[in-house]
C-alpha cells in the first residue's frame, strides 16, 4: 500500500492513463503539424495564396454546417472537446437550420 492509500493496481492504472494521455497528445500535435505543412504545400502547388490552416478549418466547418452535416460530425472533425464549443463558434450558421426545423415541424402538424 502506498502512502496515499493507493494499491499498486491503482497506481498502475493511473500511470497507464497518464502515459496514454501524453502519447495521444503527442500524436495529435504531430498530426496537426503534418497537416499544416501538407496544406501549405498543396496551396503552394496549386498557386493559391498561403492561408493559415486554422482559417481553412473554419471555412470547411462553415461549409459543412451550411450543407446540413450533423454538428457532432463537424465537431469531431475539428477535434473539439465538446459539441458545445462547435455550436458556440459556428452559431452564425445554425439559425438557418433552426428555421428549417421549425418549417418541417409545421409541415408535419399540417398533415395531421
Amino acid at each position: 500500500m502506498h502512502a496515499i492509500g493507493l494499491t499498486q493496481r491503482r497506481v498502475d492504472e493511473y500511470s497507464h492513463r497518464f502515459f496514454k494521455t501524453i502519447v495521444l497528445r503527442q500524436i495529435l500535435v504531430f498530426q496537426y503539424i503534418f497537416w499544416v505543412h501538407t496544406c501549405s504545400q498543396l496551396l503552394k502547388d496549386a498557386r493559391l495564396p498561403d492561408v493559415r490552416f486554422h482559417d481553412l478549418c473554419h471555412c470547411v466547418a462553415t461549409f459543412l454546417l451550411a450543407a446540413k452535416i450533423d454538428l457532432k460530425v463537424v465537431s469531431e472533425l475539428l477535434w473539439h472537446s465538446s459539441v458545445a464549443i462547435t455550436a458556440d463558434i459556428y452559431a452564425h450558421v445554425l439559425p438557418e437550420q433552426q428555421q428549417e426545423v421549425v418549417d418541417k415541424m409545421g409541415d408535419m402538424f399540417k398533415r395531421s
